[in-house]
């Protein structure tokens, strides 16, 4: 027991540090969920982009439903945490952008009572929806370093502590809501 929690030290020392800027996505994501709601009814652009991500989540059968949903998400996230450091747009566009694709789907399928939504997206986003803001946050966090004073260590030392936190927390969340998020194949 007390390697498993040795474990999740590393990766929980470096998320409470990022805390802040989880916390700032997770408000960004919030807003977009707002503003998609409040503007985007009968976006056709967000139809088109939905009608897309319907065509790349179809697979033959439960597995390799999964294994899209769990590579696509981890190379995302992947993304977001390690070149966030480019002033962090990439993570917080992302956030924004979630939310505002969150936002429209409830203002567009109004015939979809909003605790429908909610249990429809519940399962999965609990894990995927944490795999991401912490992705998000961390990638956020790590923009930082480019204002700091040691700003070659500071790289190098948060690139660590990203790939800790990817590997040992943001990857199983991953996996949990793509298994979650397959299990509609069935």
């Amino acid at each position: 027991m007390k390697a498993l929690l040795s474990f999740w030290e590393s990766p929980k020392h470096t998320i409470i540090e990022a805390r802040n800027y989880i916390i700032v996505v997770i408000a960004l994501f919030l807003a977009g969920i707002i503003y998609g709601y409040a503007n985007l009814q009968d976006n056709q652009r967000f139809h088109e982009i939905f009608q897309s991500i319907l065509k790349t989540h179809q697979a033959a059968s439960y597995f390799p439903f999964i294994i899209k949903i769990f590579i696509r998400n981890s190379i995302i996230a992947y993304i977001s945490m390690r070149f966030g450091i480019v002033l962090g747009i990439l993570p917080v566009c992302s956030s924004f952008f979630n939310g505002l694709m969150i936002g429209w789907f409830s203002v567009t399928f109004k015939s979809m009572s909003q605790s429908n939504l909610f249990l429809l997206l519940m399962p999965h986003g609990v894990f995927e929806l944490s795999a991401m803001f912490i992705a998000w946050g961390i990638g956020l966090w790590r923009a930082k370093v480019l204002f700091g004073p040691d700003v070659e260590n500071e790289k190098k030392t948060s690139l660590i502590k990203m790939h800790n936190v990817y590997l040992r927390v943001t990857l199983p969340l991953l996996f949990i809501a793509a298994v979650i998020e397959g299990r509609g194949m069935l």
